[in-house]
Protein backbone atom coordinates (compact mmCIF):
# COMPACT_ATOMS: atom_id res chain seq x y z
CA UNK A 1 0.00 0.00 0.00
CA UNK A 2 0.87 3.70 -0.59
CA UNK A 3 0.39 5.56 2.67
CA UNK A 4 0.96 9.15 3.25
CA UNK A 5 2.00 10.38 6.66
CA UNK A 6 1.62 14.32 6.92
CA UNK A 7 3.14 16.19 10.35
CA UNK A 8 5.44 17.70 11.83
CA UNK A 9 9.10 16.59 13.57
CA UNK A 10 7.85 13.83 15.03
CA UNK A 11 6.59 12.54 11.42
CA UNK A 12 10.34 14.18 10.09
CA UNK A 13 11.75 12.05 12.24
CA UNK A 14 15.55 13.99 11.84
CA UNK A 15 15.57 14.79 15.68
CA UNK A 16 15.27 11.95 18.19
CA UNK A 17 14.26 8.17 16.92
CA UNK A 18 11.76 8.25 13.94
CA UNK A 19 8.72 5.77 13.99
CA UNK A 20 8.49 5.68 10.26
CA UNK A 21 11.70 4.33 9.65
CA UNK A 22 11.05 1.45 12.42
CA UNK A 23 7.17 1.03 10.46
CA UNK A 24 9.63 0.71 7.09
CA UNK A 25 11.96 -1.54 8.61
CA UNK A 26 10.06 -3.83 9.85
CA UNK A 27 7.17 -3.85 6.97
CA UNK A 28 8.80 -2.48 4.06
CA UNK A 29 5.74 -3.99 1.73
CA UNK A 30 4.69 -0.22 2.10
CA UNK A 31 5.37 2.45 0.35
CA UNK A 32 5.65 5.66 2.72
CA UNK A 33 5.71 9.23 1.67
CA UNK A 34 6.96 11.25 4.95
CA UNK A 35 5.11 14.71 4.53
CA UNK A 36 7.08 15.84 8.40
CA UNK A 37 8.37 19.07 8.73
CA UNK A 38 10.08 20.37 11.50
CA UNK A 39 8.28 23.23 13.63
CA UNK A 40 5.08 23.03 11.62
CA UNK A 41 1.15 23.67 12.95
CA UNK A 42 -1.84 22.40 11.58
CA UNK A 43 -2.19 24.94 9.25
CA UNK A 44 0.98 24.19 7.12
CA UNK A 45 0.36 20.28 7.39
CA UNK A 46 -2.69 20.46 6.51
CA UNK A 47 -2.20 22.92 3.82
CA UNK A 48 1.09 20.51 2.16
CA UNK A 49 -0.95 17.57 3.07
CA UNK A 50 -3.57 19.19 0.67
CA UNK A 51 -1.47 20.15 -2.34
CA UNK A 52 0.33 16.99 -2.05
CA UNK A 53 -3.26 15.00 -2.93
CA UNK A 54 -4.50 17.72 -5.31
CA UNK A 55 -1.14 16.29 -7.69
CA UNK A 56 -1.23 12.57 -6.43
CA UNK A 57 -4.57 10.38 -6.07
CA UNK A 58 -3.03 6.89 -5.50
CA UNK A 59 -3.06 6.77 -1.94
CA UNK A 60 -4.24 3.86 0.53
CA UNK A 61 -4.31 5.35 3.43
CA UNK A 62 -3.47 9.11 4.93
CA UNK A 63 -2.20 9.40 8.50
CA UNK A 64 -2.62 12.95 10.28
CA UNK A 65 -0.51 14.26 13.03
CA UNK A 66 -1.06 17.96 13.53
CA UNK A 67 -0.94 20.05 16.96
CA UNK A 68 2.26 19.85 18.77
CA UNK A 69 4.03 23.42 17.60
CA UNK A 70 -0.03 25.20 17.45
CA UNK A 71 0.96 24.42 21.63
CA UNK A 72 4.80 25.16 21.50
CA UNK A 73 5.40 28.02 19.30
CA UNK A 74 3.19 30.65 21.65
CA UNK A 75 5.04 29.90 24.11
CA UNK A 76 8.19 30.78 22.62
CA UNK A 77 7.05 34.31 22.67
CA UNK A 78 7.53 34.73 26.82
CA UNK A 79 11.41 33.39 26.51
CA UNK A 80 14.53 34.62 25.43
CA UNK A 81 15.24 36.52 21.89
CA UNK A 82 16.18 33.59 20.24
CA UNK A 83 13.39 31.56 20.64
CA UNK A 84 11.05 34.19 19.93
CA UNK A 85 13.27 34.95 16.43
CA UNK A 86 12.88 31.12 15.89
CA UNK A 87 9.01 31.46 16.24
CA UNK A 88 8.77 34.47 13.98
CA UNK A 89 10.79 32.58 11.09
CA UNK A 90 8.60 29.81 11.24
CA UNK A 91 5.19 31.56 10.99
CA UNK A 92 6.57 33.62 8.02
CA UNK A 93 7.57 30.59 6.30
CA UNK A 94 3.83 29.36 6.67
CA UNK A 95 3.73 27.53 10.11
CA UNK A 96 1.11 29.66 11.51
CA UNK A 97 -0.20 28.38 15.55
CA UNK A 98 -3.91 28.13 16.22
CA UNK A 99 -3.75 29.04 20.10
CA UNK A 100 -7.51 28.40 20.53
CA UNK A 101 -8.90 24.73 21.31
CA UNK A 102 -12.38 25.86 19.33
CA UNK A 103 -10.67 27.08 16.60
CA UNK A 104 -8.06 24.87 16.18
CA UNK A 105 -10.99 22.10 15.96
CA UNK A 106 -13.17 24.69 13.86
CA UNK A 107 -10.31 24.89 11.30
CA UNK A 108 -8.56 21.50 11.30
CA UNK A 109 -11.90 20.01 10.76
CA UNK A 110 -12.40 22.14 7.38
CA UNK A 111 -8.84 21.25 6.42
CA UNK A 112 -10.20 17.57 6.84
CA UNK A 113 -13.68 17.99 5.03
CA UNK A 114 -10.70 19.06 2.20
CA UNK A 115 -8.79 16.58 2.41
CA UNK A 116 -11.79 13.83 2.36
CA UNK A 117 -13.02 15.84 -1.40
CA UNK A 118 -9.47 14.52 -2.42
CA UNK A 119 -8.50 11.42 -0.84
CA UNK A 120 -11.46 9.11 -1.07
CA UNK A 121 -9.74 6.28 1.41
CA UNK A 122 -8.87 5.80 4.93
CA UNK A 123 -7.97 8.53 6.91
CA UNK A 124 -6.27 7.67 9.93
CA UNK A 125 -6.21 11.34 12.69
CA UNK A 126 -3.42 10.71 14.98
CA UNK A 127 -3.74 12.76 18.87
CA UNK A 128 -0.55 14.08 20.03
CA UNK A 129 1.76 12.19 22.34
CA UNK A 130 3.25 14.70 24.97
CA UNK A 131 4.55 18.29 25.54
CA UNK A 132 6.53 17.94 28.40
CA UNK A 133 6.58 14.66 29.53
CA UNK A 134 5.13 16.02 33.48
CA UNK A 135 1.09 15.70 32.63
CA UNK A 136 0.70 18.34 34.80
CA UNK A 137 2.39 21.03 33.17
CA UNK A 138 1.00 24.02 31.26
CA UNK A 139 1.60 22.85 27.84
CA UNK A 140 0.90 19.54 28.05
CA UNK A 141 -2.13 20.68 29.99
CA UNK A 142 -3.20 22.40 26.54
CA UNK A 143 -2.04 19.18 24.81
CA UNK A 144 -5.04 17.54 26.77
CA UNK A 145 -7.33 19.58 25.75
CA UNK A 146 -6.28 19.65 22.35
CA UNK A 147 -6.45 16.08 21.96
CA UNK A 148 -9.99 16.42 23.22
CA UNK A 149 -10.54 18.38 20.17
CA UNK A 150 -8.87 15.79 17.50
CA UNK A 151 -10.97 12.90 18.91
CA UNK A 152 -14.03 14.74 18.28
CA UNK A 153 -13.02 16.00 14.62
CA UNK A 154 -11.90 11.68 14.18
CA UNK A 155 -16.03 11.37 15.83
CA UNK A 156 -17.84 13.85 13.67
CA UNK A 157 -16.44 12.81 10.19
CA UNK A 158 -16.17 8.84 10.65
CA UNK A 159 -12.57 9.04 10.69
CA UNK A 160 -9.93 6.54 12.34
CA UNK A 161 -8.19 7.51 15.50
CA UNK A 162 -4.75 6.70 16.44
CA UNK A 163 -4.64 7.75 20.12
CA UNK A 164 -1.02 7.98 20.11
CA UNK A 165 -2.05 10.74 23.32
CA UNK A 166 -3.80 8.12 25.60
CA UNK A 167 -0.99 5.78 24.95
CA UNK A 168 1.65 8.41 26.33
CA UNK A 169 -0.63 9.32 29.17
CA UNK A 170 -0.60 5.35 30.45
CA UNK A 171 3.32 5.38 29.69
CA UNK A 172 3.55 8.82 31.78
CA UNK A 173 0.99 8.26 33.98
CA UNK A 174 3.57 7.43 37.35
CA UNK A 175 5.06 10.61 36.90
CA UNK A 176 7.30 12.32 34.33
CA UNK A 177 10.25 14.81 34.19
CA UNK A 178 9.29 18.49 33.81
CA UNK A 179 11.74 19.60 31.42
CA UNK A 180 11.90 21.47 28.04
CA UNK A 181 14.45 22.68 26.15
CA UNK A 182 16.51 25.80 27.46
CA UNK A 183 17.88 27.23 24.24
CA UNK A 184 17.68 27.02 21.17
CA UNK A 185 21.03 25.60 20.37
CA UNK A 186 20.25 22.64 22.35
CA UNK A 187 17.67 21.93 19.73
CA UNK A 188 20.26 21.07 17.09
CA UNK A 189 22.38 19.79 19.32
CA UNK A 190 20.34 17.21 20.22
CA UNK A 191 19.66 16.48 16.57
CA UNK A 192 23.16 15.70 16.06
CA UNK A 193 23.46 14.00 19.16
CA UNK A 194 20.77 11.78 18.52
CA UNK A 195 22.41 10.56 15.36
CA UNK A 196 24.97 9.08 17.66
CA UNK A 197 24.37 5.33 18.57
CA UNK A 198 22.77 4.72 21.29
CA UNK A 199 22.21 8.93 20.83
CA UNK A 200 19.09 9.43 21.92
CA UNK A 201 19.16 6.52 24.65
CA UNK A 202 21.84 8.79 25.89
CA UNK A 203 20.17 12.45 25.94
CA UNK A 204 16.98 10.75 27.92
CA UNK A 205 18.73 9.04 30.86
CA UNK A 206 20.93 12.37 31.38
CA UNK A 207 17.59 14.33 31.18
CA UNK A 208 15.91 11.31 33.11
CA UNK A 209 12.75 11.09 30.52
CA UNK A 210 10.96 8.16 29.51
CA UNK A 211 9.90 8.59 25.77
CA UNK A 212 11.29 11.44 24.46
CA UNK A 213 14.93 13.30 24.44
CA UNK A 214 13.43 16.86 24.99
CA UNK A 215 9.93 16.47 26.35
CA UNK A 216 8.99 16.44 22.78
CA UNK A 217 10.91 14.39 20.33
CA UNK A 218 11.23 11.18 20.31
CA UNK A 219 13.76 8.17 21.91
CA UNK A 220 13.65 4.90 21.05
CA UNK A 221 11.17 3.25 23.34
CA UNK A 222 8.62 6.58 22.43
CA UNK A 223 9.18 6.02 18.53
CA UNK A 224 8.35 1.83 19.28
CA UNK A 225 5.25 2.98 20.91
CA UNK A 226 4.07 5.14 17.91
CA UNK A 227 5.41 2.37 15.46
CA UNK A 228 3.60 -0.28 17.20
CA UNK A 229 0.04 1.76 17.27
CA UNK A 230 0.74 2.46 13.38
CA UNK A 231 1.48 -0.58 12.02
CA UNK A 232 -1.90 -1.85 14.14
CA UNK A 233 -3.58 0.74 12.40
CA UNK A 234 -2.32 -0.13 9.16
CA UNK A 235 -2.98 -4.25 9.74
CA UNK A 236 -6.86 -3.52 9.94
CA UNK A 237 -6.65 -1.61 6.81
CA UNK A 238 -5.64 -4.30 5.11
CA UNK A 239 -8.51 -6.67 6.49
Amino acid sequence: MKLIFAGDSITEGITGDSYLKLFQKKDPRHTCVNLGLGGDTMIGITDRLIKYLRKHDDAQGVFIQAGHNDIILPSFRERPVPFRAFSAFLEKRGSVPTEESIQFRSLYARRIEEVMKLHRGPIMLMTLSCVNEDLKSETDRLRQIFNDEIRLIAKEFGLNLIDIGAAFNRELASGGQNYSTSTVRDVFIDGLLSKLPNGTSRISEMRDLKLTIDGVHLNRRGAELYERLVSEAVTALER
